[in-house]
């Protein structure tokens, strides 16, 4: 059965994050990762993104281009969909963040979308088969802060209010178990959990409604790695 359009569920905060606001779903107990493998990578802002084999979209597939910002913003990811869907096969979708567009940080990129998910039917696939994936788009992955044995004194350990090579301060971090898991909201509320810095300006609405800013493109900047400490 051919894929259709799908929205991205929503991922909850870790008790700890500074960043948590009205509507925002909480993770009351962290003790659900004990035990398991975790991969931890830095939270860019930038706008979900989808992209499959005959389609690509925002987080929710019905979000229009309704403004001029969105267009002009989109159009470098739908560029970018034209030139890889080819090599998705047709039962996968390929997650990530575009960051042409700036929202709320204003960062200095070696590339402008990075893989954070592959999802095959209805299974968020391994972390080792997103790595996979992406290699296979020639399309980088979110950095990697920390990966090994859940450690909740190492996790929080994965942010520091202070410049990285690409921005003068990060949005945060997502744990997410290394194992695959459902692709649903009950899947998400046991495998995957965010932390974001005090003061994070929400942008889904008003970057839209304002001139388009784009981040800076640099290939020589160099791209971080796992373990790499901010």
């Amino acid at each position: 059965m051919p894929l259709t359009p799908r929205k991205f569920p929503r991922i909850r905060h870790l008790p700890w994050s500074e960043g948590v606001t009205e509507g925002d779903l909480l993770l009351s107990d962290p003790s659900i990762f004990a035990g398991s493998e975790v991969v931890v990578t830095e939270k860019l802002d930038g706008e979900n993104r989808t992209l499959a084999r005959d389609f690509t979209h925002a987080r929710s597939p019905g979000d229009s281009d309704r403004t001029p910002t969105l267009r002009a913003a989109r159009s470098h990811v739908r560029a970018l969909h034209g030139r890889v869907a080819h090599l998705i096969p047709p039962d996968l979708r390929i997650v990530g963040e575009d960051l042409y567009a700036r929202h709320s940080i204003a960062y200095r990129l070696p590339a402008l979308f990075f893989v954070f998910a592959a999802v095959e039917g209805d299974t968020v696939l391994p972390w080792e088969a997103t790595l996979t994936y992406a290699a296979l788009l020639e399309l980088p992955h979110v950095p990697v802060l920390y990966r090994g044995p859940w450690d909740e004194a190492a996790v929080r350990g994965c942010y520091r209010r202070a410049p990285t090579p690409w921005s003068s301060e990060p949005e945060g971090y997502v744990a997410r178990v290394v194992d695959g898991f459902t692709y649903d909201q009950a899947g998400f509320d046991q495998s995957i959990a965010k932390f974001v810095r005090a003061g994070h300006v929400q942008t889904d609405e008003h970057w839209m409604h304002g001139a388009l800013v784009r981040n800076e493109l640099d290939p020589g900047v160099a791209q971080r790695g796992t373990r790499e400490p901010w």
